[in-house]
């Protein structure tokens, strides 16, 4: 994608407006390809059911046609051409039905397995952590807010040194929440070849 800048893991420690900016960016990629991503999923767990409903549709045909042997009609001969094309046709539509199963299976595994295990791991990772730096930037302004209304007068020396030790922790979470921010963005994005 041409005028796009990449997104740089080492600007996420100096939180610049630029940086805010493509990152959002990215923020609303991320927000667009999980909406499509949810809906292919949609698309794809009906195609799952559909060919699960085809498969059981097929084997009760199939099982349908054997229980016509099991009628007993007075003017049928034990040995009908109806009751042997049936129990032939039965045994089409059992093997119709394995191929079946063995499509569904193959859906389940390439296609179903895939794209829940992107959507779970990837995606809702992202949401996580967008969650999780917006918890941090909140409480890092809080607590330096606090720090900064601190008297300046020398009796207030134990609550400043508190006060900064809360600033410490409170700014080291905000830097490390929008470093794993960063690097979840950077790989699904760069992993899928859609910011090159």
């Amino acid at each position: 994608m041409q005028g796009v800048e990449k997104l740089h893991l080492e600007d996420a420690l100096e939180d610049s407006p630029q940086t805010r900016q493509l990152l959002a960016v990215f923020e609303r990629d991320a927000s667009a390809l999980r909406k499509y991503s949810n809906g292919l999923h949609s698309c794809c767990s009906r195609i799952m059911k559909a060919q699960n409903e085809l498969c059981a549709a097929t084997q009760s045909l199939a099982q349908h046609l054997r229980d016509f042997e099991i009628q007993k009609f007075p003017l049928e001969s034990d040995e009908s051409i109806l009751t042997s094309t049936l129990k032939q046709f039965a045994s089409y539509l059992d093997d119709v039905s394995s191929i079946q199963q063995v499509l569904s299976a193959q859906f389940s595994e390439t296609m179903m397995y895939p794209l829940t295990k992107f959507l779970q791991a990837d995606l809702e990772e992202v949401s996580t952590l967008s969650e999780m730096f917006q918890i941090a930037t909140n409480e890092h302004e809080n607590t330096m807010n606090k720090y900064m209304k601190l008297p300046k007068k020398k009796e207030s020396e134990r609550q400043r040194q508190e006060s900064n030790e809360d600033l410490y922790m409170m700014r080291k979470k905000f830097h490390q929440s929008p470093s794993y921010k960063h690097a979840q963005l950077i790989t699904d994005f760069y992993a899928l070849g859609i910011k090159d």
